[in-house]
């Protein structure tokens, strides 16, 4: 629900729905009301603000129908582009994250096998299969192990202590691929397979000698083997704008967003379980001298005037050269098994792209510089620290830290550093302090607009000391911050993504439907395909929220994709909104702070739970997000849908979704409040920063939508989705 004030002052109003107590009410993206409420705005939806009705003094007209009627809540997709760890270069162009990348396969041609699995074979818990000296079992702590001789060979490395009731699958595809399912429960999730789908009628074959196992095509070669290593390293690809506007409409819009991207690049490795490197290295993929890699944060080498640069494929500089070629800085961290060892560091990257700008670019090569140089923080070089993101100048770096020395404390800590123009990129970076006190440093916030504001919580009340969270993504440039907030089911901070910045005038809001579907569980909701049933548990990691990147605000500063002929992200048809994507759980969404930057509202409620200063969700507030700093409190018959249906908790809720009954659109998702009639929502005349409500106006416009749904006897904890009109 949205309040827009015009010019002179008016009595105190009072709003109130009186309705019967047997029938409950949805309202969505509104204000101060009872009954279903959810945050669409009629009147601003509007990308083109010269097409919104306006009032003598620029101020949405509610009487002028608009053009274009919005849909409840925020767009979301699912296009599986990029898993863990993932970020994006300053340009929007290149995305980079980490997966499996599989050494050279030794060749089986020549070997002679003595045995075979047909496809279509499936074999079970305590099953097994003997081919001369060797035995295939699938073991009770569900792992697949191939022993010679007694003495094991190779294995799935799927073992688990807590399988001990569990039933694991383990099928020969028809399509080439051997994948591995695991059963606890009524939860059956995906736990192992050879990415070699696309084989089809490949055969499983099993030999006396090295490599003892192979996944054969029809070519004769070896397309998997037990003699091939598996190893944790960065994955890249373009992202192409060019490819996404060239594709029909008619094709859904999860489809056209995967197929922008292009193909994989596997550029490198760590050294984890790396014994010969030159099983990667004839492939072409860089051994790169840390344990593992994870999180890294992208940003341009300031020695080159244009980056990126038109090149030839050396990628020297050449004027209208074929290729591009980009000099970035890559900061990270050396990934080690024991996490007190943790230090954050940089490495040069140079990547080069051929058929730059257009709808088939793909990446020719990519290659560091060979050295990952630990930086200094303060002096020392702080244990316990990762997951850098740093600003496009290379100068404000925010990062995870048990504490601020960086040796000792309690987890999920966010602190910011910075460094002096010309200084070095190891030695050069300040003491750390808690991003919660970077307002109180005047120069850092005529730099970065995310200083400007102190951050205040759904209260109005301002965060001091440590700030928690985990898996920040700062804006390039240095406008608003997004992390994971509040604990998700398996107590670490891997769910609530919130915002917070100059977008927000420092709020710290709950990113309203898209990653937070749940409060603490699945993000999408009830969908097998994808790993996520009810029950939705802690093991699924495709239900953490993890690392955060954008295209750009648009508009805004950095904004690079805002002038793409034909675009077609972001799909919110509103004004500052973020294109994001997230790994993990591979989706896409969007954040739109309109509401607030626009100017125009008095009071507007998103209708999503408040959060306070420790982490935790409010939920007898809705915060304002209109930058009044209002605080709208809910009397207890106004509800969130995981107290109102049965079948809705906080690892899983699937009426917090909405999907179009179209392909070719996105799915739509967010928070709605419900209303009995005797709920309501209260809010003082002042705002926790001296607002005074309507203060001048003349008279005031009231925008919400509203859901009514059937009566059902007034037992609120047994409403079914189905229940919604």
């Amino acid at each position: 629900m949205s309040i827009l004030k015009n010019k002179e002052r008016r009595a105190v109003f009072t709003i109130l729905i009186i309705t019967s107590a047997l029938t409950l009410f949805v309202f969505q993206n509104c204000g101060v009301l009872n009954g279903v409420m959810k945050s669409v705005d009629f009147a601003s939806q509007t990308n083109e603000t010269q097409s919104m009705p306006q009032g003598s003094d620029g101020a949405l007209d509610p009487t002028t129908p608009t053009e274009k009627v919005p849909y409840p809540g925020r767009a979301f997709i699912l296009p599986a582009i990029l898993a863990n760890g993932h970020n994006i270069t300053w340009d929007a162009r290149i995305y980079i994250g980490t997966g499996t990348i599989k050494s050279a396969v030794p060749s089986v041609r020549g070997l002679s096998s003595v045995g075979e699995i047909s496809k279509g074979t499936i074999l079970r818990t305590g099953d097994s299969r003997t081919f001369s000296s060797l035995r295939l079992s699938v073991e009770s702590n569900g792992n697949l192990v191939l022993y010679k001789n007694q003495s094991e060979v190779w294995s799935s490395r799927t073992g688990s202590s807590s399988c001990n009731a569990c039933l694991t699958e383990v099928s020969f595809q028809g399509d080439g691929n051997l994948v591995i399912h695991r059963t606890i429960g009524s939860n059956r999730s995906l736990v192992f397979f050879s990415q070699t789908q696309g084989n089809a009628n490949a055969r499983f074959l099993f030999y006396d000698s090295s490599p003892y196992f192979a996944i054969v095509n029809t070519s004769g070669d070896a397309v998997f083997s037990a003699a091939s290593v598996n190893a944790k390293g960065w994955i890249a690809k373009v992202f192409r704008p060019e490819a996404l506007s060239e594709q029909s409409e008619q094709i859904p819009i999860s489809e056209r967003v995967q197929r922008s991207f292009s193909q994989p690049y596997e550029w490198l490795v760590g050294t984890n379980g790396v014994n010969d490197p030159s099983q990667f290295t004839q492939k072409g993929v860089e051994v790169f001298p840390v344990h593992s890699v994870n999180a890294l944060s992208l940003f341009p080498d300031p020695t080159f005037t244009e980056n990126p640069f038109r090149s030839d494929a050396s990628g020297s500089p050449v004027v209208n050269g074929q290729f591009m070629t980009y000099k970035a800085f890559m900061m990270s961290q050396n990934d080690p098994e024991d996490k007190s060892q943790f230090r954050i560091g940089f490495s040069k990257v140079d990547i080069i792209v051929k058929n730059p700008m257009s709808s088939n670019a793909e990446i020719l090569s990519m290659k560091t510089n060979g050295k990952f140089e630990t930086v200094s923080i303060g002096g020392i070089s702080p244990h316990y620290s990762m997951d850098p993101s740093v600003t496009v100048d290379g100068r404000l770096m925010i990062y995870f830290n048990l504490a601020a020395n960086g040796t000792s404390g309690i987890p999920a800590r966010l602190y910011y550093t910075t460094r002096a123009q010309g200084s070095s990129y190891v030695t050069g970076w300040s003491a750390p302090k808690p991003v919660s006190e970077m307002y109180r440093d005047p120069e850092l916030g005529k730099r970065y607009p995310f200083a400007r504001y102190p951050l205040r919580d759904s209260e109005g009340n301002i965060f001091s000391g440590p700030l928690i969270g985990s898996y920040t993504w700062i804006s390039p440039d240095g406008t608003d911050l997004f992390w994971d907030f509040m604990l998700h089911d398996n107590n670490s901070r891997h769910a609530g993504v919130v915002a917070a910045g100059a977008s927000t005038k420092g709020l710290v809001r709950l990113v309203d439907g898209g990653p937070n579907n749940s409060r603490r569980g699945c993000v999408h909701a009830n969908n097998a395909s994808l790993g996520e049933t009810i029950p939705c548990t802690s093991a699924i990691t495709g239900s953490f929220r993890l690392f955060m990147s954008s295209l750009g605000r648009t508009p805004g500063m950095w904004s690079p994709m805002e002038y793409t002929d034909n675009k077609v992200l972001p799909l919110t048809d509103k004004l500052f909104t973020y294109p994001m994507f997230t790994s993990n759980s591979n989706r896409y969404f969007e954040v739109s702070f309109e509401e607030t930057m626009a100017g125009n509202y008095e009071v507007y409620l998103e209708m999503s739970e408040g959060v306070t200063k420790d982490g935790e969700y409010l939920l007898n507030v809705t915060p304002d997000v209109s930058g009044n700093f209002f605080v709208p409190r809910l009397n207890n018959n106004v509800h969130f849908a995981e107290e109102v249906f049965e079948k809705c908790n906080d690892r899983v809720c699937l009426e917090n979704n909405f999907e179009s009954l179209s392909p070719s659109v996105p799915l739509f998702s967010g928070k709605p409040l419900y209303f009995d009639g005797a709920g309501a929502i209260t809010i003082n005349p002042t705002s926790a920063t001296g607002v005074q409500m309507l203060n001048g106006a003349q008279d005031l416009t009231v925008s919400l939508a509203v859901r009514p749904l059937k009566s059902f006897g007034g037992a609120n904890n047994t409403a079914t989705y189905a229940d919604l009109i």
